[in-house]
């Protein structure tokens, strides 16, 4: 019995990892349930999301593209990819809690509620009309918040994910019969959303509050996480964010010249000239054999003199 319970749990996480691409959750389930979960826990919890609300609205809000880029191991290995993030943003975390950190969590928040969504391993042609009968019903749930937990491990969600999978077989059943979501999928509903948004919450709660470091991430992914934000605060054009965001992640990693001559890169092609020359100097001060980066700061300067000359002030 055991083995077989073993052998069931493990086709289901299996069928999970095809689920998160196949479909879960519609659209409008999602973002309900990161909207849910973002009121959640900065009304247990006092956090402070409220404010950056928007943003983590947009991050759950991010198409497929950018999901996959965000998240590389999610086709094949979704828990994995939550891990991992999980791990990069408590280390990412800094003394504030910025837009571009709250961006990160609802994109989390958005592949957290994917994985706990029911119906991973039914059939595609009634999981997909499951999908849609929710995205029509998603308000008619009443919602079942709990106390938060911190996620421990992996093995947490997984635990959650067959859970939230233990009753497809019947719901399949009353959608092969003609019943479709009158039945059991429309009564467990509520249950089914209000497990998702607990995950998501508590999955947040842990990044938020956790008192230690990972060991297991690297100066490279934060780099990357770095520039990441960098590029997400230049295409909002704001320069009192890009200011603000500066002063927090000069703390947090060491600025490589590759680093910089790619935030100097981000700067000018918005049009922030002055700002990525400045990031092309330390980016050449850091490593003066990078004549490719000497190259961007004599272009500039000779813009600079082609723009004076045309408006007459050079002779």
């Amino acid at each position: 019995m055991k083995r077989h319970l073993v052998t069931r749990g493990t086709a289901i996480l299996l069928a999970l990892c095809c689920a998160v691409t196949a479909g879960a959750w519609g659209p409008r389930v999602q973002l309900s349930v990161v909207d849910t979960a973002l009121n959640l826990i900065s009304r247990e919890e006092n956090l402070p999301l409220t404010r950056l609300k928007a943003d983590a609205r947009a991050g759950a809000e991010i198409s497929p593209i950018v999901m996959e880029k965000l998240f590389p191991d999610m086709t094949t290995d979704p828990m994995r990819a939550i891990d991992t993030e999980m791990a990069l943003l408590t280390a990412a975390r800094g003394a504030r809690i910025d837009a571009y950190f709250a961006w990160r969590l609802g994109a989390l928040g958005k592949l957290v509620s994917r994985v706990t969504a029911p119906m991973a391993t039914a059939d595609p042609l009634v999981r997909n009309q499951y999908y849609d009968d929710a995205e029509k019903a998603v308000d008619a749930g009443t919602l079942k918040p709990k106390p938060r937990e911190a996620v421990k491990t992996i093995a947490d969600l997984e635990r959650i994910a067959l859970e939230a999978n233990s009753g497809n077989d019947l719901i399949s059943g009353e959608y092969q019969a003609g019943t479709g979501f009158r039945g059991t999928a429309v009564t467990r509903l509520g249950i089914d959303i209000s497990r998702s948004v607990n995950a998501v919450a508590d999955v947040w709660w842990t990044i938020i509050t956790s008192q230690t470091v990972p060991g297991n991430i690297s100066e490279r992914q934060l780099q990357d996480y770095v520039v990441s934000a960098y590029e997400y605060y230049v295409e909002r054009g704001n320069e009192a964010e890009i200011d603000a965001a500066d002063a927090n992640y000069r703390k947090l990693t060491t600025y490589s010249a590759d680093m910089s001559a790619r935030i100097g890169d981000l700067l000018y092609a918005a049009g922030m000239r002055e700002r990525a020359v400045k990031e092309y100097e330390a980016a050449v001060a850091a490593a003066p054999e990078r004549r490719d980066i000497v190259e961007k700061i004599g272009n500039y300067h000779a813009e600079r003199a082609e723009e004076s000359l045309e408006k007459g002030l050079l002779e």
